[in-house]
């Protein structure tokens, strides 16, 4: 019999470069395709005959970073790269799973040559890390100390939180894990271990309708929720019902005797904590603050979800009234909140700043704080409010919840230096001081004008929302100072460190983590500290991508050979986002990317990626604000408002799409931007 044989012959695609796409990270980062592509054909890529570049594309962002393993490696295009990416996407909803598709580049042309599942992976049980609201405390890059402490902190306000609403020592038991891991970090951010919020949200009442507002409020883009939430039962859930009324009446009374109580904790502080204290004691200090702190402070996430759900159903309540322009009357109503905290520490440093001009110049001109201190000494009224500032607000500076920062409390030139710049344009600074002294409030009368229904309710949600803000923003600077106490023990730690010879420098402490500076081996300090450093230089190369999503536990990555980042692309003139503090304003942008270092602001409009409650010396004396990241009830829109200064948050890319030198126009009314003329 003859034998017969099926011969199939394919032309070989005439490749320039050829590679793989992974709809997902095969490390395990489920929302990040990753291009591996080298050039010729794909057995040069597969042998490693070919120097490669390894692209990876956030699909959250739509950005993504690239490394060449060489200067040979291939250069990949914006547009080829999004068409790779746009092929595997529609691949992967075609075969319903994860796949990596091989591929060879010809010309324009894109030949896919084979697609195959990933199995090394599973979206079975997801992580989600998501930096919205806690960007603005923990902006850019932060030290493992801080990334730790953090870990601490809201572990125990969460558990507590727990124990005030399920008052059910077994069930808040069984979330230790969830308690612990409420915050995250990746390549040196701090995230929100997002999954664990809506696990500890679901067991709150009503919590269908909570999480959305909540999400509102905090500035969350991505709504999904995961599946695998609190589950409790109907006798325990109706007992959360009357707890968490019951909290809820109280709230106003708690969050007041919680900032009775700081004073306390303060002198407590002040008494114990000295210049010769040793490395037992600050432990000891340090754990006895603590159980002071988490014993009370949950309290702040029962008022901060009390305002988050007061402005939601004041806004809600606006709009259904039928009033014209609502996004601005609901600013209008949260606006004006009486002596509000945030503000007391510019208002402080204005009247410090409206001191003689030459003495404000000499003293800034001081060389290093030995010097200061000894120009002080020639103004001793001078000199005793300075340091009176200090003693209340010198933790309040940008990036303050981040311990490594320098604050003013540190570094009383860096105080002097900012008042001596608020008051450098006479024009600019009298405008701003009497905006931030002047004592005025609308009234609800004048605000209910063109609201034909619903007045009671919105008056009554005004007033409840605007409680709910003022004792916010008191915790708010509270917490800087409490961060403040901390950073003193630590670097008093480092300073030990430093004296018996475990590390080259007292603030190579802040790359320790809180366990290691008191039980660790100081033997291994400067190993650990050398290695750190290293890996810190590489998390700074990589874009902070506003979520990632793992399919196991969260780690760090180490870029290898060049790197490079890609930026935001758009063709339109208009921007939008959210309209936080009313008012229109057209003038020059400047792109804010370094608080601690920042431009010239005064009389520009403003642009960051985010701020955090130490830019209140920087918003200040600004035209207008535009920010990517931001809520209603947001610092940026909290202090925007008070300040009478137009601010729209929530504008996508706008640090990158907005250049330095740009004319803007901003309508903080409707959240529109218009950029009218491009600096070339």
């Amino acid at each position: 019999k003859k034998l017969s044989m099926t011969v199939i012959i394919q032309q070989m695609a005439p490749a320039d470069h050829s590679g793989v796409v992974f709809s997902a990270n095969p490390q395990g980062i489920l929302n990040e395709s990753v291009i591996v592509c080298g050039k010729g054909t794909g057995d040069n890529v597969v042998d490693e005959k070919t120097d490669v570049i390894t692209c990876f594309f956030n699909r959250n962002d739509n950005k993504y970073f690239t490394e060449k393993s060489s200067t040979n490696a291939p250069t990949l295009s914006d547009a080829l790269i999004r068409r790779l990416i746009r092929l595997c996407e529609k691949a992967e909803k075609s075969f319903g799973k994860l796949i990596d598709i091989e591929f060879a580049v010809s010309g324009k042309s894109i030949y896919i040559l084979q697609v195959r599942p990933i199995t090394t992976i599973s979206a079975d049980k997801e992580l989600i890390l998501d930096n919205s609201n806690i960007v603005e405390s923990y902006p850019g890059i932060s030290l493992p100390l801080t990334i730790s402490f953090v870990k601490q902190a809201y572990c125990g306000v969460f558990k507590g939180l727990a124990r005030r609403v399920l008052r059910d020592r077994r069930i808040v038991e069984k979330y230790n894990n969830t308690y612990y891991n409420m915050t995250g970090s990746a390549n040196g951010r701090v995230y929100y271990k997002i999954s664990n919020w809506y696990t500890l949200l679901s067991l709150l009442p009503m919590n269908s309708r909570i999480i959305p507002l909540w999400q509102d409020m905090m500035g969350v883009s991505d709504r999904h929720v995961a599946k695998d939430l609190a589950r409790i039962s109907a006798f325990k859930r109706l007992c959360t019902y009357k707890n968490v009324v019951s909290e809820a009446l109280n709230v106003r009374k708690n969050m007041e005797k919680l900032n009775a109580s700081f004073p306390e904790m303060q002198k407590y502080f002040r008494e114990h904590f000295t210049e010769d204290i040793t490395l037992a004691q600050i432990k000891e200090l340090y754990d006895t603050l603590s159980d002071k702190v988490l014993s009370i402070w949950d309290i702040t996430l029962l008022n901060d979800l009390y305002a988050f759900v007061f402005t939601g159903l004041l806004k809600s309540q606006i709009k259904r009234s039928g009033a014209a322009d609502a996004e601005k009357k609901v600013n209008d109503f949260i606006s004006g909140i009486s002596n509000i905290e945030s503000l007391k520490p510019i208002k402080a440093m204005m009247i410090l700043a409206s001191s003689d001009r030459a003495m404000l110049e000499k003293l800034s001109s001081s060389k290093d704080e030995r010097q200061l201190e000894q120009r002080l000494r020639a103004y001793p009224e001078f000199r005793k409010k300075f340091y009176r500032y200090i003693s209340l607000y010198g933790d309040r500076s940008p990036e303050e919840l981040k311990l490594e920062t320098v604050t003013f409390r540190e570094s009383p030139l860096l105080l002097i230096k900012k008042i001596a710049d608020l008051s450098s344009d006479p024009v600019i600074f009298e405008r701003s001081r009497r905006s931030i002294l002047k004592k005025s409030r609308s009234k609800n009368e004048q605000l209910l004008s063109g609201i034909r229904t619903r007045k009671h309710l919105i008056r009554f949600l005004a007033g409840k929302a605007s409680v709910g803000i003022m004792n916010r923003e008191i915790s708010r600077l509270d917490r800087t100072r409490l961060y403040g106490m901390v950073r003193s023990m630590f670097l008093r730690a480092g300073r030990i460190f430093f004296e018996n010879g475990s590390i080259d420098d007292t603030r190579d402490v802040f790359y320790l983590t809180v366990d290691e500076v008191f039980s660790g081996d100081p033997s291994q300090f400067r190993r650990l500290i050398a290695a750190r450093k290293q890996d810190y230089m590489s998390f700074a190369k990589m874009p902070a991508f506003s979520r990632l999503v793992f399919s196991g536990d969260e780690f760090d990555r180490t870029p290898h050979g060049s790197t490079s980042v890609s930026k935001a692309a758009g063709d339109s003139d208009i921007l939008c986002g959210t309209p936080s503090s009313a008012g229109k304003a057209r003038g020059e942008a400047v792109v804010v990317r370094d608080a601690c270092c920042p431009p010239e602001t005064k009389g520009k409009i403003l642009v960051a990626k985010m701020t955090d409650p130490g830019w209140v010396f920087l918003l200040s004396g600004s035209k207008g604000i535009i920010s990517e990241k931001g809520s209603l009830l947001s610092h940026t829109a909290i202090i925007s408002r008070e300040l009478k200064i137009p601010a729209v948050v929530g504008v996508k890319d706008a640090a990158e799409l907005i250049k330095d030198g740009d004319i803007i126009e901003l309508d903080g009314n409707s959240g529109k931007i218009r950029i009218c003329r491009k600096d070339k």
